[in-house]
């Protein structure tokens, strides 16, 4: 341990033991002189020992300043994992400054507040990843579509292609740190194809950004929303629930809809439509699925199955680990809603005189312009016959795999336990 470290120990340790009881000499009645100087002697030293950490920081301060000014574009990759908790706010400012004056634009929002302030080492790294990056391994791209590796030869007809040409410098200043992100990259480009692989069928391809705690309670309720259902009924992966009971998420006098944007950057200038922002960011506007009471637990309890949930709670406690360490950045969910041709009237838009319809007819689209659909059990709540709904991510997919694999066992196991109970119970009626 380093004499820093150790001072800073020692100095906790003794201001928790005392702190608690205000020592000081002759203060208690009937301690002995000895006791007393004893501990005026250690009050003494707790303050020498403040003293010194206060130099240490001084002198950390006065070292690292120099070390940042002799070379800011190395100082992160050189002493980024060695720098002293304490000193890591001071460096990140100095570091967006230093952007900002060579035309780099940070977006604070594009940052967790925890990475600004972060303790763990876990938490660090992602700050590294997300910001420090342009200092350790700078790269820069005039082309959006060079940003995100798209082909040259990739069709660029559909509304967010145009929304991209019609605003890329706004959207390059809103996403500066989109290049040091390759799983967000190629989320998007994936999304960019698929929104064209609809318009080649004349349908629509909307997207939605969710927290990822809503792709986690959506796919545990389709699991056990399957188990209720024969084999032909399955829900598969062209569709994505987005209720689990008939309580609507808005108050009584606003409609109950979905939110979506048609461009892949769309309302790059109103952050709290953006549906990229959402998703880079891993928020939304809602409290979270634990705020209305749903788990698997609740699941299985509406399904009646709960005696399967209790027999395998343990491994759904470590089914949700293996779900977050698939995305230890806390990416958000997107969602590409398709919308079949016949039902793009269904579709509502907001902030816009324009309708989706006529922007599609003339390749035009506002970047302010949001699009509804009404949660309609008769039809996007409909897992049969709504429209298809996609999911993306960029988790890592190894491990994204691995909670894949681990939970198609798990309910492959449940559906047996109840294949073999429902046969115990014929048997017994039988007899």
């Amino acid at each position: 341990m380093n004499s820093s470290k150790s001072l800073r120990l020692i100095g906790l340790i003794i201001f928790s033991t005392f702190s608690a009881a205000p020592l000081a000499h002759g203060m208690w009645d009937g301690i002995s002189s000895r006791a007393a100087k004893a501990t005026t002697s250690i009050l003494n030293g707790y303050s020498y020992l403040t003293h010194m950490n206060s130099t240490i920081i001084a002198l950390d301060t006065i070292k690292y300043d120099k070390l940042f000014s002799e070379n800011p574009e190395k100082f992160w990759g050189q002493y980024g994992k060695i720098l002293p908790f304490y000193l890591r706010i001071r460096y990140i400012n100095k570091a967006i400054n230093y952007l900002a004056k060579n035309g780099v634009c940070v977006d604070p929002i594009m940052l967790y507040g925890k990475d600004l302030y972060c303790s763990s080492h876990s938490d660090f790294d992602s700050l590294v990843t997300y910001f420090i990056a342009p200092f350790i391994s700078p790269q820069k791209s005039n082309n959006l579509y060079e940003l995100l590796e798209v082909e040259k030869n990739h069709p660029r007809d559909t509304l967010s292609d145009s929304h991209m040409k019609e605003h890329q410098g706004v959207i390059f200043s809103s996403f500066s740190t989109l290049q040091y992100r390759p799983k967000i990259k190629k989320l998007f480009k994936e999304v960019l194809q698929k929104q064209h692989f609809d318009k080649e069928k004349g349908d629509c391809c909307l997207i939605h950004g969710r927290q990822p705690a809503w792709h986690y309670a959506a796919d545990i309720y389709k699991k056990t929303f399957n188990l209720t259902q024969s084999i032909d009924k399955q829900i598969g992966d062209d569709y994505v629930f987005l209720r689990f009971d008939d309580s609507k998420r808005r108050t009584e006098d606003e409609r109950d809809v979905l939110f979506m944007n048609a461009a892949l950057f769309g309302n790059c200038h109103n952050r709290g439509s953006c549906t990229a922002l959402y998703v880079m960011q891993g928020t939304d506007m809602s409290k979270g699925p634990s705020y209305y009471g749903f788990s698997p637990q609740s699941f299985f309890t509406k399904f009646k199955l709960l005696s399967y949930y209790e027999k395998y709670a343990a491994e759904f406690t470590q089914l949700e680990q293996l779900f977050h360490q698939a995305n230890p950045h806390k990416h958000g969910q997107l969602l590409a809603v398709s919308i079949a041709h016949k039902d793009i009237g269904k579709i509502k838009t907001l902030y816009s005189h324009t309708t989706l319809q006529d922007s599609i007819e003339s390749g035009k689209i506002d970047d302010q312009a949001e699009y509804i659909l009404d949660m309609d059990k008769d039809y996007l709540l409909d897992p049969y016959n709504g429209p298809r709904i996609y999911s993306f991510n960029a988790y890592d997919q190894e491990k994204f795999k691995e909670y894949e694999t681990a939970r198609d066992q798990l309910f492959a196991q449940i559906r047996a336990d109840i294949e073999a109970d429902k046969k115990q119970q014929n048997t017994n009626l039988q007899i």
